[in-house]
């Protein structure tokens, strides 16, 4: 059954499925929030504005502080502690963010961005992964952190000049993010960018303007990817579907016992084929998704978005290394 991650009843004591989305960190005595980059960068981008309504919900839950999601349909997730335990790791829905946060010397929320352009704010969001496909199917899913190898397959179609952008820069599939306020972003080889995005940089430097050209390089340092703009999606959070995995256990699907009925009386009998059903469209399954696709974004970093499509195993140090980041302090 597919499943709207934005219609999560808040008031039940459920475990919200989807816990994904921009990271970042609050601290309730001071009254603070704000992103931090990864590993050894260690600088932290102050939220200026629009957070106080949710800092104070999210201390009400958590008043020790810690971290915290927002996703592209903004909605405000944390995890929180089982009983008996002291990590956490139960996530809950705790509100929607109503208005973009702000923040220092970043802009997130640009509005004068073409497909291509660097992208100068702060690249974090939601991780999707996708490899285009023949028939015109936008092959796109997002994967737990936990593990990789579960897959949820994304049924809403994001525009389609959207996604052919999205292919001209990565016409062999690959990694990209959405950000909350539903920006597409990639990263890209120095040889993808165009003049104008190699031009920036460059103006970025001379006008002394560093606090974007850190965001920028803090990628290329541990990538040698640019991070780069590809559009603006206009989510509409009705049509906004997962298609979760199949659960180990659980009763058979039709394309599965269609399958199935199929092997058995080719099994028995190969010369009879009136066992199986006639498939329907709507219940045929969803096609597997390739193992790896070339080395287009074979790159290793932490934050997933440049990992090669093949599924690492959790003894694998890069998977181990972003686990420890997304358990709560």
């Amino acid at each position: 059954m597919s499943v709207p991650p934005s219609t999560y009843n808040e008031d039940e004591d459920d475990e919200y499925r989807y816990y994904r989305g921009m990271r970042l960190n609050y601290q309730p005595g001071s009254k603070r929030m704000y992103w931090r980059s990864p590993r050894e960068d260690g600088f932290h981008v102050t939220v200026t504005s629009g957070h106080e309504e949710i800092l104070e919900k999210l201390a009400a839950i958590r008043p020790e502080g810690g971290s915290f999601r927002i996703t592209e349909l903004n909605e405000v997730l944390i995890k929180v502690t089982a009983p008996g335990e002291t990590i956490p790791e139960i996530p809950k829905f705790v509100t929607a963010l109503n208005n973009p946060l702000t923040f220092e010397n970043v802009e997130n929320v640009p509005n004068d961005l073409s497909p291509g352009d660097l992208w100068e704010g702060i690249y974090d969001g939601t991780r999707y992964s996708f490899v285009p496909m023949s028939t015109g199917e936008q092959n796109i899913w997002w994967s737990t952190v936990e593990d990789f190898s579960v897959r949820y397959k994304l049924l809403a179609r994001m525009p389609d000049e959207l996604f052919r952008n999205l292919r001209m820069h990565k016409p062999i599939g690959g990694r990209f993010c959405i950000t909350p306020e539903g920006y597409v972003l990639t990263l890209v080889e120095k040889g993808i960018l165009g003049a104008h995005a190699r031009n920036r940089y460059k103006e970025l430097y001379d006008s002394g303007n560093w606090d974007p050209l850190r965001l920028i390089d803090s990628k290329e340092k541990r990538t040698g990817l640019f991070p780069i703009f590809i559009g603006r999606w206009e989510i509409d959070s009705n049509n906004f579907k997962f298609k979760p995995p199949k659960k180990w256990g659980e009763a058979l699907q039709e394309s599965e016992r269609n399958r199935m009925l199929q092997t058995i009386s080719g099994l028995l009998n190969p010369s009879v084929m009136g066992m199986a059903h006639k498939e329907k469209d709507e219940d045929k399954e969803l096609e597997e998704f390739p193992a790896s696709v070339p080395l287009d974004f074979s790159h290793d970093d932490e934050d997933g978005d440049t990992a090669p499509i093949f599924i690492p195993t959790e003894d694998d140090p890069s998977v181990k290394d972003e686990m420890l980041m997304q358990e709560e302090e």
